[in-house]
Formats: C-alpha cells, structure tokens, sequence
C-alpha cells in the first residue's frame, strides 16, 4: 500500500462535531480528524491556482476518482505510531482497571468474567512496547452569542460551550494512493506546513501544524495467521442494501461481492451516525446510519478465505472510501488475552510547551494556590496557641500595628519590629517577659517575647507553616512559584500578627 503518512500537530483547539451532540447549547469534537477534513483542505489549496475544479483531469484524478484515498487521523502512541480503534469483541472484567487489565477478546471464546465494553476508543503502545488504552484530551471553553457584537444582554444572548480536541497533540493521517506518481501533487499541497480545519476558526480553533510527511509502502495494519477469517473496521462504513438504505448487513455486501453465500458466526457490531459539511455548497451532508469503526464479524475459513478480502482491505468498503470510510482489516486480533498496561511516564511540559505568556500566567495560578493553602494553614496554626500574663491589650495592640506595617511595605522588613521592642520602656518591657505563650496545652516558649524573638531570627514561618519547600508548592503545568526569601519573611510577619491577633480575642474573652 503506497502512502504517507502525515503527522498533525494541534497548535490550537479543534472542533470537528460529529451528530448527536446531545445538548442544545454545547458542541463536542470527534475524536479523530476525519480524512473529509485534510482532503477538504487540500482541495482548498488547489482551488486556489485552477479556476474550474470539475473542468480539471489532474483536480479530479486527486480529489473525485477514488484512486486517493484520505483516511481518518487518529492520535499518535508514544512510540510516534498512528493508533488504532480498539475492536468491540475486547472486553474486561466490570470495575477493572484499564491500566492494569486482561482483555478477553470475545471473538475467540466466551468468558463470563469479562463482559464489559472497553469505553476508551483506541489502542497504543508505550515506550516498553506495552499496549495501553487511549482517549484525546479535551479542552472545555464557554462562549457567549450575541446579537451586538461585544454586547451581552439577558434575553439577547445565548452561552454555549465547546468540547474541542486539546491543543499540543499529535494525529498520524494517512493518504493512500494507487499511482505513486500522484504522491508528489499531494506533498506539493502539504506546504505551507499550516492547515485549518473544522469549526470556529475565527474564534481561535482549528490551526494545525504538519510536523512530518513521510513515505511508506505497508499495509494500515498487519494481519496474522488465524483458523477462522475475522474483519475488523478500521474506520466508519456505509453499505447500502438492494433498495439503496444504509444497512449494517456485511453478509449481504460480501455475497453480492463474491458472488457465494456469506453468513458470519459472530458479530460485535457498532452503530454511527454519519454526516458532514461542504464548505464550498455551506451545506451539510446527507446523514445516514453507518456500521461504526470496532465493529467485528467472525467467519468460517471454509466459507470465507482471508485471500478472497485482499482487494477490499486494500481499497476499502462502501461508500465515501475517498473520505477514509470502509477501511477494514483481516485477522488483526491475536489469538492470546491481550494486556493493557499505563502509558510512559510524559514530560507534559516538552509534549506540550507553553509560550512565555502561558508561562506567566502558569506560575502566576501556583503562586495564587501557595497563597490559598498557606492562608489556611495560617488560620489552623494561630488557633493553637494561647497566652498567659498581663500583657495589656494596649501593647499588644502596638505591635500587631507595627506588624501589620511591615507586611504592607514593599520590602517585608524586621527593622521595624526590632526597633519597637527597643524602645519599650521599662514596665512595658516587664509585661512582656512575664507573658508565657502556650501551644495546644503545652509550652510553646518560655516567653512570648522569646518565641517572637526567635520568629525575628530564623524566618521560619513558612515552614512551620508545612510550606518550605519546592515540592511542597502546587504546580500547574510542571509550574511552580518561587519560594523566594521575601515571601519567608512575610509569612513570617503574618505568623506573628495573627498569634498577637488570638492573644488580644483571648485577653478579651478573660
């Protein structure tokens, strides 16, 4: 099989919609790229330097003929592998980690263990070589339509979200060819290396970048010998019955094929809904009923010899082949239980590197989270501590305030502090000796002077915070927010003030 394969790297969201989103108000993107979208856009740049497409032998050779074939992108594996959908005969035990499960493949034999469909459409392999069960993030974002532009009014305006494919993820897309010749129009069209695809591009959707194009002369998938002849679909077909309706009867399209009686032992069956959109008519496709990609039927090698299906897996079945529908594949499954294992650990930051903007505004949420937990932990430790003395409000009044004044500044400074204990007079200064400070029922300090004093030297408020650390703060996109020496010394301040704070409520409360 001559073709390239492509690799499609998302630079932004993607929204290809599919039928039945469900919800009114929210869209959802397939989770592939379907080969009608890079033929779409292929035919776009072409039309670009010919006037009439219809009128243009080389356009319709290309485009119109069959003899291309643009098939569906699915997510690359970590091995840089096109991924292929999981089969709908593969079950596993209810309640069974995919990370950590045996799959029974149903094809082959019964097991009343292991019934339960596996809810993740595709199937890679890690850098161990280790098969593992996939399914695209997702980004979620909330719009707002309005009948003004920029101008949001209760009864005038709609909020509806979008479910798109998320950005930095790779897609392998394969374009078959039947004349070799035809491969070098078709590269010609890959540059620019920029493509834009599906819905809402104006809002920021659908930019693509072509990372690699290359070669290859093999099959979409390897096929292994088995006793029985097993199809498994590779993609979305449409087969029409003798009155012309969509059908998902195999039996009846490989008889009349053939031209010899087919009827299959078992079939694991998925149903789609098929549709799309031409840009050029700004109308949407006929929608019709469609056997889905997974779906398998088991065969009598007697009845039906994997040769007599050479011609089909290589051209593909039904209609819209062009568009990557129909795409099958013979005795694929091995025999034995398959295992699914975890995905490589990813370094989500090389997969996926942010802008220098992103960045910001990466470290800027950590720094917001360090804030958040550090005020919580702020709020639970000045609860623990309690004094006794006679310490006057008055004075500890003073100093909450000179405290406060330090964390207002720019520089988090001890100056301050220091200076206000050195100019307390002489029975101010006896209030504060005397003053013990006490921790959950025990002694903190021998004096609450002495516990501030040491506060003062060590600057060790985040850590008796729980917060000292890098690993201790929360990162977002393998972010993190400085631990810097000014933020030490104002939760250190912070401390204080709120150990002041609960001393002055406790002498209220005596």
């Amino acid at each position: 099989m001559t073709s390239l394969l492509i690799t499609l790297k998302l630079e932004t969201p993607l929204l290809i919609t599919g039928l039945g989103n469900g919800e009114e108000n929210s869209s959802r993107s397939l989770t592939f790229i379907p080969g009608s979208a890079l033929r779409g856009a292929l035919v776009s740049r072409y039309t670009s330097s010919s006037k009439d497409l219809l009128a243009d032998p080389k356009a319709g050779k290309l485009f119109f003929s069959g003899t291309v074939r643009f098939l569906n992108a699915y997510p690359m594996d970590q091995n840089g592998n096109r991924m292929l959908p999981i089969p709908s005969s593969w079950r596993v035990q209810k309640g069974q980690d995919l990370k950590k499960a045996e799959v029974a493949d149903l094809a082959f034999a019964a097991d009343h263990e292991k019934t339960t469909l596996i809810r993740k459409p595709y199937k890679g392999f890690n850098t161990n070589q280790d098969a593992y069960a996939f399914v695209p993030d997702e980004e979620l974002s909330i719009h707002i339509a309005s009948q003004g532009r920029g101008v949001v009014k209760a009864g005038e305006s709609t909020v509806f979200q979008y479910q798109a494919l998320a950005r930095g993820q790779r897609f392998g897309a394969i374009i078959v060819v039947d004349d070799k010749g035809d491969l070098d129009e078709i590269e010609k069209l890959l540059k620019p290396n920029t493509l834009y695809l599906g819905r809402s591009r104006s809002a920021g959707y659908g930019k693509v970048l072509i990372e690699n194009v290359k070669r290859e002369d093999k099959r979409e998938a390897d096929s292994a010998n088995l006793p029985t002849t097993m199809i498994t679909f590779l993609s979305d077909a449409i087969l029409r019955d003798e009155h012309g309706q969509p059908t998902h009867d195999l039996d009846g399209f490989l008889t009349k094929r053939l031209k010899k009686t087919i009827k299959h032992k078992s079939a694991f069956i998925r149903s789609a809904e098929t549709g799309g959109f031409n840009r050029k008519w700004k109308l949407p496709l006929p929608q019709m009923s469609a056997l889905g990609m997974g779906s398998v039927f088991v065969y009598s090698a007697d009845q039906l010899a994997a040769s007599d299906l050479e011609e089909l897996a290589k051209n593909g079945i039904g209609e819209r082949r062009v568009d990557g529908f129909g795409r099958i594949v013979v005795n694929w499954q091995g025999a034995g239980p398959q295992k699914f294992s975890e995905p490589s650990p990813v370094d989500a930051t090389a997969s996926h590197p942010l802008s220098l903007g992103s960045q910001t505004i990466a470290k800027a949420m950590s720094e917001r989270l360090l804030r958040h937990t550090l005020e919580q932990n702020l709020i639970a430790e000045a609860n623990r501590y309690s004094i006794k003395g006679n310490v006057t409000n008055h004075q500890l009044a003073r100093l909450r305030s000179v405290l406060r004044q330090a964390i207002d500044s720019e520089k988090k400074d001890f100056a301050e502090i220091t200076t206000f204990f050195g100019s307390l007079k002489k029975t101010a200064e006896e209030q504060w000796q005397k003053t013990r400070l006490y921790q959950e029922g025990g002694l903190a300090s021998a004096r609450l002077r002495l516990w501030l004093d040491e506060r003062l030297e060590k600057k060790d408020g985040l850590q008796i915070l729980k917060v000292s650390k890098v690993e201790d703060v929360p990162a977002v996109a393998d972010l993190s927010s400085p631990i810097t020496e000014k933020l030490k010394q104002e939760y250190t301040l912070r401390l204080m003030e709120s150990v002041i704070d609960r001393a002055m409520k406790s002498n209220k409360e005596a």
